[in-house]
């Protein structure tokens, strides 16, 4: 045994009072009280580096560094002094114990963050967005991902997916199934933009981009992609539709109802909460979380002005607090309707057939009352109102038009007043 080595028992180790005990060699237990009395005992190496350091009184000592080996729960006396001895053999070659081991583990961090994959990136990437998604958006995306990456690169290391393995996941379906190719290419962008920002990747340009790039292989969208609309409803029926709702007065009826009223998005109606209505002010604000973005702008709250209708169904319904229609979906008011010819969401459109047929009210504040972008991005930022109050009686016409009795003038009401 070596001079001045190996001076602890295991059971001085286990039974040491608080304190600083060597084991020579530069190896030491530290034993700490913790706040009940319970004794910590863990093991330190402390070793003199080779800078030189000035202290108050003007003398000059050398700088002692402290690496940490690990508690004694987990690493044994031998385990200690193996790590010791390790630590004096890079001392005596010139080299700091320290640095030698953040240098590794540095190394091991960057191996393990090569090593993962598109999917998990993928999943990386919803965990740090999602609080902002509605389920329905979160299920949409995270479904096209695994429908049509995921069997392709999807156990890929992200570092190592190439423009290749993008085109080999969308270009057979591009045409085919654009407006779904399309997002799936924008979301592998988004991805793998999350995987740079995260040292997962390299900074290079980005294999999934459009610009510079998959615009090159890809057909255009305006070359392939021709828009379907959504199956409307003629404007002249929905008074008939209306008032077999109105009759109905059962959940799926009533959110379709006031979907009908106030022309909101799917997603804005069977989310409705009773807190959103102000009805002294004949007031619905839908959150951002439930309204649309509008390309890469972030979604804002959206004020819908009620009609009487309006604000007496939401009377009618009673809720003070929570969903107005719990268990509501898209599946159940299409149920609902019973029309195989139309969509819910085509009602939207079944108001805006009226308002260009019916009224003369002016382009911007159709658009706005279907919560619609109104201008270019430019002229959007310096186009700050949402026009609540020119919209309220476009919004009371729509409500007295849909509650005319079918039959009655053809169901057409004459043109407004411009507003």
């Amino acid at each position: 045994m070596a001079k001045g080595l190996n001076k602890l028992s295991d059971r001085q180790v286990r039974t040491a009072k608080a304190g600083m005990h060597g084991d020579g060699g530069n190896l030491w237990l530290q034993v700490t009280a913790g706040r009940q009395g319970q004794l910590h005992r863990s093991w330190l190496f402390r070793y003199a580096t080779g800078e030189i350091a000035t202290s108050k009184n003007g003398k000059a000592r050398k700088v002692e560094r402290v690496m940490g080996l690990g508690p004694v729960a987990s690493v044994s006396l031998a385990t200690a002094r193996q790590k010791a001895a390790e630590a004096r053999a890079l001392i005596a070659t010139g080299r700091d114990p320290i640095q030698v081991r953040d240098g590794q583990r540095a190394a091991q961090t960057a191996l393990a963050a090569r090593a993962m994959t598109f999917d998990q990136c993928c999943d990386g990437y919803v965990a740090d967005h999602e609080k902002g998604w509605t389920a329905k958006h979160k299920r949409v995306w995270t479904n096209s991902i695994r429908d049509h990456v995921s069997p392709t690169f999807g156990k890929v290391p992200v570092g190592m997916v190439d423009t290749p393995l993008v085109l080999k996941a969308i270009k057979a379906h591009w045409a085919v199934k654009h407006p779904t190719m399309k997002n799936v290419r924008e979301r592998i962008e988004s991805v793998i933009d999350w995987a740079v920002a995260y040292h997962y990747r390299e900074a290079s340009p980005n294999p999934a981009r459009w610009r510079g790039c998959l615009d090159q292989v890809l057909a255009k969208p305006a070359d392939i992609h021709l828009v379907e609309h959504h199956r409307a409803m003629d404007y002249r029926e929905a008074g008939k539709l209306f008032a077999e709702l109105v009759a109905r007065d059962d959940r799926d009826a009533r959110c379709l109802t006031l979907l009908f009223l106030t022309v909101v998005r799917v997603g804005a109606a069977v989310g409705a909460r009773a807190e959103e209505f102000d009805l002294t002010a004949k007031i619905w604000t839908v959150p951002p979380v439930r309204m649309k973005r509008r390309g890469k702008r972030k979604a804002v709250p959206f004020r819908v002005p009620l009609s009487d209708a309006a604000v007496a169904l939401v009377e009618r319904i009673g809720v003070k607090t929570g969903l107005l229609f719990p268990g509501a979906t898209d599946k159940s008011l299409a149920a609902a309707h019973g029309r195989t010819d139309i969509t819910t969401h085509g009602l939207r459109s079944t108001f805006r057939d009226w308002c260009s047929e019916q009224t003369n009210y002016a382009n911007e504040i159709v658009e706005m009352a279907m919560a619609h972008v109104v201008a270019g991005e430019t002229e959007e930022a310096y186009f700050r109102s949402d026009l609540l109050e020119r919209r309220r009686p476009l919004m009371q016409l729509w409500a007295d038009y849909c509650n005319t009795p079918v039959g009655t003038s053809d169901n057409v009401v004459p043109f407004s007043k411009s507003a």
